[in-house]
C-alpha cells in the first residue's frame, strides 16, 4: 500500500484550524488583556507531545488554515503559531511593529522562532518593533 505523506498533517492541520477559528473569535468578543491570558495559559508546553513537528510546519498549517477563516490576519495567525510552538516545546515571541507611510499607519505582528520570522515575514522592513511577548 502505497504511503501518504500528507496524512503526517492533519494533525497540525485540525490543530490550526480549530486555534485560528478560536483566536479569531476571541479577538471580535474577548478584551485584549484577557485573551493575553489565555493564550499564556495555551502556550504552555504540553507534557506528552504526540507529534514533533517543526517551526516551519506548523506555520505553513497556520497559513494553510488561515486561507479559509474570514480575517483571520497577522494577529490571529501570530497567536495561533505562538501557541502550536510553544505548546511543541520550541521557544518563540510576538513581535507588534507599527508603519505609517504617508500618513497612513499600519500595524503588523510577526512571530520569530530560533532566532527567524517564521509567520509574517511579508514587507517587514517597513514596521518598527513596538512590543515583544514571549
Amino acid at each position: 500500500m502505497a504511503r501518504l505523506p500528507w496524512l503526517r498533517e492533519i494533525p497540525a492541520l485540525s490543530r490550526a484550524a480549530a486555534l485560528v477559528c478560536a483566536v479569531r473569535l476571541a479577538l471580535w468578543i474577548v478584551p485584549f488583556a484577557r485573551l493575553r491570558r489565555v493564550v499564556a495559559f495555551l502556550a504552555r508546553p504540553r507534557l506528552r507531545r504526540q507529534s514533533h513537528n517543526s517551526a516551519e510546519q506548523l506555520s505553513w498549517a497556520v497559513r494553510a488554515i488561515s486561507q479559509y477563516v474570514p480575517r483571520a490576519t497577522c494577529l490571529t495567525q501570530a497567536l495561533v503559531l505562538h501557541i502550536m510552538l510553544r505548546q511543541e516545546g520550541l521557544h518563540s515571541r510576538i513581535r507588534i511593529g507599527v508603519s505609517k507611510d504617508a500618513g497612513h499607519f499600519e500595524a503588523h505582528a510577526w512571530v520569530e522562532s530560533q532566532d527567524q520570522v517564521v509567520i509574517g515575514d511579508s514587507g517587514l522592513q517597513r514596521f518598527t518593533p513596538m512590543t515583544v511577548w514571549e
